[in-house]
């Protein structure tokens, strides 16, 4: 009698441990772990990668490589912008002022110009991360008091003998950016300017000599 209830026993045992197992893995094979979709088709659904992710940081760093200029050229877009925004100056002050007619459609044709130079070359210092300063060159500063002081002949004279000597500098650093530089855009940004400058100190220089002043052979010649 105890031989057959030990055995019952064992069989009702037995049938539960069974009854618990595979309830256990009939429900695993259904529920997928979360955060995996278990359809291929559901795989679009899931959380895209962080921005902070390699692949990410890496083009980023690679984009702001580009935008570093050498010395040099840093230096040029500097020194550009500041002469740019004098000759600006300058010339939106002598389209007002100027009593030559000749005087006053050069200053004019200045601003046109130089506005566009100064667009031009503000997108390619944003692209190289360059804050261009806003002031002007000390000796610029007093040439325009001196203008605002000026009238008449000693106006125009005073204008068009600056402009002659301010556009053979540029041409000459243009010239030489073009040349030298080593960021392809700030070299193709100068290469592109070196016609117009030569064209602007050519009627620099035909202006002046229609005022009877005489043109220093080293200007004409550069």
């Amino acid at each position: 009698m105890r031989k057959a209830c030990a055995f019952a026993l064992v069989l009702l045992l037995g049938s539960i441990t069974y009854a618990q197992t595979g309830a256990s893995t009939t429900g695993g094979s259904q529920k997928p772990s979360a955060g995996v979709s278990s359809n291929p088709a559901d795989a679009s659904d899931q959380p895209m990668p962080s921005s902070g992710s390699t692949g990410s940081t890496g083009a980023m760093g690679t984009a702001g490589s580009m935008g570093q200029l050498s010395r040099g050229d840093r230096q040029f877009v500097e020194e550009t912008a500041m002469a740019n925004r004098a000759e600006l100056e300058l010339s939106r002050l002598a389209a007002q002022k100027a009593s030559n007619p000749a005087v006053k459609q050069f200053a004019q044709h200045m601003v046109q110009d130089h506005s566009q130079a100064s667009t031009q070359l503000m997108s390619v210092a944003q692209q190289k991360g360059v804050t261009l300063p806003n002031d002007v060159p000390e000796p610029d500063e007093r040439l325009r008091d001196r203008l605002n002081q000026a009238s008449g002949n000693e106006f125009d004279m005073l204008y068009m003998k600056h402009m002659l000597a301010a556009h053979t500098k540029d041409l000459t650093s243009f010239q030489l950016q073009s040349q030298t530089g080593q960021d392809p855009d700030v070299k193709r940004f100068a290469a592109s300017k070196v016609p117009t400058l030569q064209e602007h100190r050519q009627q620099a220089e035909s202006i002046l000599s229609q005022m009877g002043v005489s043109v220093p052979a080293s200007a004409s010649s550069r």
